[in-house]
């Protein structure tokens, strides 16, 4: 019988053949740090349910209820994998009960912390194309040129730049709906026509996805007074309510978003305050006088 280590080389080898690299890292990531450790060593069948509780309250303590729930899904794809191959009766996590963990919900800019950060977003590409187009980070840093169509006034999003253990590549999008043409409002147009080069295949910007964060998150310690802190995701939870609170068609912005479900882009990304639910009733008052 083999060790949990040996069955999980041995899962990795046969079963994720083609998932994507930045995804085995992960999982990598999670089997060394927090799984290996507590039971890699142990026969595969002599792991009981405690040993798996000892795990996840270890991941949970240090790396915080997320994490744990991530052990989770990998130990509970690995061991049931191990029944279906018959290297064991049956698996020790299904009488384990799922971390619980409470997501942080994104955030939009309230008009005026959009109105403070505007100009100083609009003087950094990077932050202009999270803004102003909705991009992911790693769409950001993926970008090249050759994606950038003033004459159309269209982005080609076709890659997301991520970083695994061999260092950053190129990979496709984080779905398929992620392959989209964003378009570019004029604002975001002025900003890429003053930096376009006729080089298709240079970056946009040559840096990696988390640099984008720190630049933001600096952007806002040293020169901007908003009510709260904003994470870089945030700017493009921003970008989706302000489109749907313009009126813009919802499979529109179901797509130019590049989110997989409409439920997502209204249940997620819609954010609404008293003030925009205000103005918006003001409006229709004023069309039906």
């Amino acid at each position: 019988m083999p060790t949990y280590d040996t069955w999980y080389s041995d899962y990795v080898a046969l079963y994720l053949r083609n998932r994507k690299p930045r995804t085995v890292d992960g999982y990598a990531q999670l089997h060394g740090a927090y799984i290996s450790p507590g039971i890699g060593p142990m026969q595969l069948e002599a792991v009981t349910p405690e040993d798996v509780q000892r795990v996840l309250l270890d991941a949970g303590e240090r790396g915080g209820q997320r994490c744990a729930q991530a052990v989770y899904a990998l130990l509970r794809a690995v061991m049931r994998r191990a029944v279906r191959s018959r290297r064991i009766q049956w698996s020790p996590i299904d009488a384990v009960d799922r971390p619980e963990h409470t997501p942080q919900p994104g955030l939009a800019l309230t008009a005026a912390d959009y109105t403070a950060a505007l100009p100083w977003i609009l003087e950094d590409v990077g932050l202009s194309l999270a803004l102003l187009a909705g991009l992911r980070r790693g769409e950001i840093a993926g970008l090249r040129w050759g994606d950038v169509d003033p004459a159309a006034r269209q982005l080609h999003v076709r890659r997301q730049r991520i970083r695994t253990r061999a260092g950053l590549i190129d990979a496709p999008p984080k779905s398929a709906s992620g392959v989209r043409d964003v378009p570019l409002c004029p604002e975001l147009l002025a900003i890429l026509r003053r930096s376009y080069q006729l080089a298709p295949s240079l970056r946009v910007i040559d840096t990696a996805p988390e640099a984008i964060d720190r630049r933001w998150q600096r952007l806002q310690q040293r020169e901007l007074q908003l009510s709260q802190r904003y994470r870089l995701h945030d700017l493009r939870h921003t970008y989706v309510s302000r489109l749907l609170l313009a009126g813009a068609v919802p499979r529109v912005v179901q797509y130019v978003a590049g989110h997989a479900s409409l439920d997502m882009t209204l249940r997620v990304y819609a954010h609404v305050t008293g003030a925009d639910a205000l103005r918006e009733l003001d409006r229709i008052a004023t069309l039906t006088r």
